[in-house]
């Protein structure tokens, strides 16, 4: 459905047609939907989302990774993946800034996706939320298959190790490691 715009001479404005938007949005559902797509190179997320999940996991803005700004409501998330990527290892306090932001990428697909549901769109609006939901989707797979790889790897060690493992998590944030 096209619409002129302002002025008589402005060309006329195309909105997204239902039948686009459920296209979309049944395309956003299909399994490989993340294939070809980036994650975001920076995100904008939810401040109040981000408080939420930072008080769910006891944390302060000091625990953040570096790539997430919590006083801009940004993550540098190509960054934070990349660098996860390359890490030999995962320590324990990184799966918990992974979970953190597993739950702050579902919330932010959920909303992409209902934006694409509800709101009047031009086409390009609908294409670039669409991408990015689907770029979000491919970093929530990372995220997921970067902390699934560490579980094995705490899995394939043996109990000295992790033993050694939760006495140096629990040193870091000043419980008692006592045995017992």
């Amino acid at each position: 459905m096209a619409e002129r715009g302002g002025s008589k001479d402005a060309p006329p404005i195309d909105y997204l047609t239902e039948e686009e938007r459920k296209k979309l949005l049944a395309s956003l559902h299909r399994v490989l939907v993340w294939v070809g797509e980036k994650e975001p190179e920076h995100l904008q997320i939810n401040t109040s989302a981000l408080a939420s999940e930072m008080d769910k996991y006891h944390q302060t803005a000091r625990d953040l990774p570096r790539e997430v700004h919590s006083e801009k409501g940004t993550v540098d998330l190509h960054d934070m993946i990349w660098r996860l990527i390359q890490e030999k290892e995962i320590s324990k306090e990184e799966t918990v800034q992974i979970e953190e932001l597993i739950d702050l990428l579902a919330k932010k697909e959920k909303a992409d996706e209902e934006i694409l549901r509800e709101k009047r769109l031009t086409k390009g609006e609908a294409r670039g939320i669409y991408r990015e939901a689907a770029g979000v989707i491919r970093a929530l797979l990372d995220l997921r298959d970067l902390k699934a790889n560490r579980e094995r790897a705490l899995l394939a060690k043996s109990p000295k190790e992790k033993a050694e493992e939760i006495r140096s998590f629990a040193k870091r944030y000043g419980q008692d490691a006592g045995e017992g």
